[in-house]
């Protein structure tokens, strides 16, 4: 079984190092995914927000038949890592990435500021050039009226899974992203600091890295701007700040911390 970088593992490699916004873009993350090893998600607030997720992407492709669900991405990096993904939605013309806001700082970020979060634009970009689309949409839906992130850990099951019963978002936002004919990417029509030959740049990178037998170095900040870095919210924050003389250390570490809570 080859190796996998997966679509949400979005980052880039700039300057000998990687950058992201979120744990998903980490290094050392991506590598214990690539080994078909991935902490399971047990926070109640974190399972919440990810139910609610797919709620927006049901509630998206409820009101909008006539497109394609869930297209799969997958293709060999090497002969030894290949890429997996999927695409929330497609058509034609463009490629769809949703992403639902349950948070009021990025709620102020995307809709107050009109601004997409890079990290979110990073994992619509890999996909269009995975797939060689030029025309993507990044679209947002707000729950921050009726499930409000610092709510959710103290809503109990029964009145989350009413409240769900009816659920769709207070608002939407959408964000046009296209890549030029010199392969720069753009957002509503603005150039961005990103092109191909980053998403490119981070894959190859990416699988250097899984098949190396050291640790990876932690990743950098993607947006000098945003709220949170890379590691704010990550279970595994307390275990990096270690050292480790191996992968083989470091990973029977997270092993025993997973299997111990």
């Amino acid at each position: 079984m080859k190796l996998q970088i997966r679509g949400g593992n979005a980052a880039i490699y700039r300057n000998g190092e990687v950058r992201t916004d979120t744990s998903s873009g980490c290094p050392r993350m991506f590598k214990l995914r690539s080994y078909q090893f991935q902490p399971a998600i047990t926070e109640p607030r974190t399972l919440k927000v990810f139910k609610i997720g797919q709620m927006f992407e049901d509630w998206y492709g409820d009101t909008n038949p006539q497109l394609e669900k869930e297209r799969e991405v997958r293709f060999d990096i090497n002969e030894d890592v290949e890429f997996i993904g999927h695409i929330d939605y497609s058509d034609e013309d463009f490629l769809y990435e949703l992403k639902s806001v349950t948070s009021k700082n990025t709620f102020r970020e995307v809709f107050k500021k009109q601004k997409p979060k890079m990290q979110n634009v990073l994992q619509l970009a890999t996909y269009m050039v995975a797939l060689e689309r030029d025309k993507g949409k990044l679209i947002y839906g707000s729950f921050t009226n009726t499930l409000q992130y610092d709510m959710l850990e103290e809503l109990d099951d029964d009145k989350f899974e009413e409240i769900c019963d009816t659920l769709k978002p207070d608002a939407t936002m959408e964000f046009n992203i296209t890549i030029s004919d010199s392969g720069i990417f753009s957002c509503n029509g603005q150039e961005l600091d990103l092109q191909v030959a980053d998403i490119v740049e981070f894959w190859e990178a990416a699988a250097e890295i899984i098949c190396d037998e050291e640790v990876p170095a932690k990743p950098a900040q993607l947006d000098p701007k945003s709220y949170f870095g890379p590691c704010s919210f990550c279970e595994l924050k307390n275990i990096c700040a270690n050292e480790y003389d191996s992968w083989d250390q470091f990973y029977h570490t997270v092993k025993n911390f997973v299997a111990c809570r």
